[in-house]
């Protein structure tokens, strides 16, 4: 998986989290929604994903820990709308199993 916060000057916050690597990026299989985020909406986003079936126990692969990821995206919309100092955060690749969540990269940006 993949998350990420920006904040533009002239459009605000906003936190995109979606499947990660090259599928993701000729599929577009992301959802994004405008920070300050709960519970209810960071799950929205997960489902609005067209690969979440894999996050919800396909076939014989146990259920990811979505709550886990909830929270991730909650952290990075608190982020990035609190600190507008803050133009990126970008964490990728984002494992999610059923044991919770693990960020392996993390990159951000600050004006």
């Amino acid at each position: 998986m993949t998350v990420r916060g920006v904040n533009d000057p002239v459009t605000g916050p906003l936190v995109v989290v979606g499947y990660g690597g090259v599928v993701a990026e000729l599929t577009g299989d992301r959802a994004c929604r405008v920070p300050p985020l709960g519970p209810e909406t960071a799950a929205e986003m997960i489902a609005d994903l067209r690969c979440s079936p894999l996050l919800y126990g396909y076939r014989d692969h146990p259920r990811a820990d979505t709550t886990a990821l909830g929270e991730l995206l909650i952290q990075v919309g608190r982020l990035v709308a609190t600190l507008p100092e803050v133009t990126s955060v970008d964490l990728s690749p984002v494992t999610v199993s059923s044991k919770g969540v693990t960020v392996t990269g993390a990159r951000m940006s600050v004006r």
